[in-house]
């Protein structure tokens, strides 16, 4: 019933964004590629204008958070973000340590490690604005479902991210 598949591509000009669902219980049998129902849109942008250097898809943010040297540093980041149909002004600022309870299996070379108990993550605070566009009402940021309070916590040893929290909108 929720079946869907966004395709996206990134230009200087704008991006291209192709949805597809399943029209009916019978095209839901059959590959995203066969889905009846599609449609395609251009959202035109000026990087440049905009003052972004380069432009990222919010999915990237695990990555960003994960590598870039500036956060690593203890500096904010901010960054050109794609949304869903407008660009975004995100800052991902490090706020610091905290103790967090995990309960994940760490996987390194074929072995599994249990991890339980208490650890120091290193938090990162992610905040957004939309950026000037020719939409009418400009749109809620969102990321992973999350629209506002939106914190990534990672394991320093291997800066991988254990826990993503956030509000979520309509939910009281």
């Amino acid at each position: 019933q929720d079946e869907f598949e966004k395709t996206y591509r990134f230009t200087e000009q704008g991006v291209f964004r192709q949805n597809r669902e399943p029209r009916g219980a019978g095209d839901a049998t059959r590959p995203p590629e066969d889905w009846r129902y599609q449609v395609a849109h251009f959202y035109a942008h000026d990087l440049a204008g905009l003052a972004c250097r380069r432009l990222s898809d919010r999915l990237l943010l695990i990555y960003i958070v994960s590598a870039a040297p500036a956060l690593a540093d203890g500096q904010p980041l901010s960054l050109c973000v794609f949304g869903k149909r407008q660009l975004h002004r995100v800052t991902l600022t490090p706020r610091g340590q905290r103790s967090l309870p995990v309960d994940y299996v760490e996987e390194q070379d074929q072995t599994a490690t249990p991890r339980q108990g208490t650890v120091e993550v290193l938090k990162f605070e992610l905040t957004a604005e939309p950026l000037a566009s020719d939409l009418e009402k400009p749109e809620n940021f969102s990321f992973l479902g999350l629209h506002r309070n939106i914190v990534i916590y990672l394991e320093p040893r291997h800066r991988l991210p254990v826990q993503v929290s956030g509000d979520i909108s309509n939910v009281t």
